[in-house]
This record gives C-alpha cells, sequence and structure tokens, in this order.
C-alpha cells in the first residue's frame, strides 16, 4: 500500500501542477505540497516499497530504510514547514510531514516485526 500510494503521489504531482523548486503554495496536489524533487522522490519510494514486497527479508531491510530516511524528512519537513519557507526549497506543506511520520511509523513496524526466512510476504 505504500508504495502504491507514493507512486500515486509522484505522477500525480507531475502531471496537475508545475514544476520547479522552492516554497509556491500553487504548486500541490489535494493538501500536499509538490517539487520536481518531491516527486522524483515520490516515484523512487513508490518503485523501492513495491520491489521490497518480493521476501519478508527486504521488507524488513525496508524497514529500516523508511524508517531512518522519513524520520529525516519528518524532522526537516518541521522546520521547513513551520519555521520559515527560505529553508523550503522542496515545498513540503504539513500534509507532506503528516505523511513523513506515518511513513516513518510504518518503517518501524516492518522494521520490528517478526519473520521466518522461509516465508514470503503477502
Amino acid at each position: 500500500m505504500v508504495g502504491l500510494w507514493y507512486l500515486a503521489l509522484g505522477v500525480a504531482g507531475f502531471v496537475v501542477s508545475s514544476q520547479g523548486m522552492g516554497a509556491d503554495t500553487s504548486r500541490g496536489f489535494w493538501v500536499f505540497g509538490t517539487s520536481t524533487m518531491l516527486n522524483l522522490g515520490y516515484l523512487l519510494m513508490g518503485v523501492v516499497a513495491l520491489t521490497a514486497t518480493r521476501s519478508n527479508r527486504t521488507l524488513h531491510a525496508f524497514g529500516w530504510l523508511s524508517f531512518l530516511a522519513f524520520l529525516g524528512f519528518f524532522v526537516y519537513g518541521i522546520f521547513a514547514a513551520t519555521v520559515s519557507s527560505l529553508g523550503n526549497v522542496a515545498n513540503v506543506r504539513i500534509a507532506n510531514v503528516v505523511m513523513y511520520g506515518v511513513t516513518a511509523a510504518v518503517g518501524l513496524f516492518l522494521m520490528l516485526m517478526p519473520y521466518s526466512e522461509d516465508r514470503r510476504a503477502p
């Protein structure tokens, strides 16, 4: 589900908004801010997430990767969206920050979830 969500958000960001960088309230999709950098990142995240469903081992590794990466994006987003628009080069909005926090929590769940070596991911 995470992979499909990020793929859809990345494609929609390219389709509905003009491309560019920096804080701009006119560039967005639904409640999310969009930029070229964010859209490329979302597409990459979607592909990695879908690839990680091949086995429990790769899903566990994806949990580590997504937890650490999105925890960092969450912290960056808090400062970028609330403190000053000068540091908001990716056009991050509060909705993006909440999404990053939820994705980090999903990554933490996947990271801590027990798995067996011989079973495939659902």
